[in-house]
């Protein structure tokens, strides 16, 4: 989202690119592949996955999650942990009206959780929000969301996992490896355990 429109850069050029909440880190992160029940032909899973991230977080427990050149995706910011979920429909083949065999559509659903590394928890990370009554200076976590403050995070460590499934209405038996196709199983999925560590901002 920028923060003048389109016309106006003919004027005054190019703008300074506004985000939602406060950054609370950002980082370069590795993934490991931990599994991939769909199979190396029919989903080819980067080992190691790497990419950069910038966490964000407004105070309220709302999270956000920013790759470079990527929409912003909002997510939930509770206790110190991050979580992302992702989803949307990836349609394969059309079906046959004539014949009646009905197309194959499968939905993609991609959750990423993150917590920050140990040494960057805030010793009060665990209470419970009732025992919000301690006094909480404007350097500790909220404990209702265990927000952190901006940019104070060094390290992050977490997972991400992509399940594919077969859309309502759909019939993907086609694309099993027992008919010729290349999924070893449908349902199916790929995980990654992810770690991350402390980057200039982007």
């Amino acid at each position: 989202m920028r923060s003048c429109v389109p016309a106006l850069l003919l004027l005054i050029g190019a703008c300074t690119p506004t985000y939602p909440g406060d950054a609370d880190g950002t980082f370069d992160v590795v993934g490991t592949l931990d599994q991939n029940t769909c199979g190396e032909t029919a989903l080819p899973a980067e080992d190691p996955l790497l990419f950069a991230l910038e966490l964000r977080s407004d105070g309220t427990g709302q999270a956000f999650w920013r790759r470079p050149a990527t929409p912003v995706v909002s997510g939930t910011l509770v206790r110190g942990t991050y979580r992302f979920r992702f989803s949307s429909g990836v349609p394969v083949y059309d079906g046959d009206e004539a014949s009646g065999t009905p197309g194959c559509a499968l939905i993609q659903e991609e959750r990423v959780t993150l917590s920050a590394d140990a040494a960057d928890l805030d010793a009060g990370e665990a209470t419970d929000a009732g025992d919000a009554d301690m006094d909480a200076g404007p350097s500790d976590r909220d404990a209702s969301t265990g927000d952190a403050d901006a940019g104070a995070l060094s390290g992050i460590q977490g997972t991400d996992t992509i399940d594919l499934t077969v859309a309502p209405g759909f019939d993907c038996s086609p694309l099993l490896a027992s008919a010729g196709g290349p999924f070893l199983q449908l349902p199916c999925g790929v995980s990654y355990s992810l770690s991350g560590s402390a980057r200039e901002p982007f």
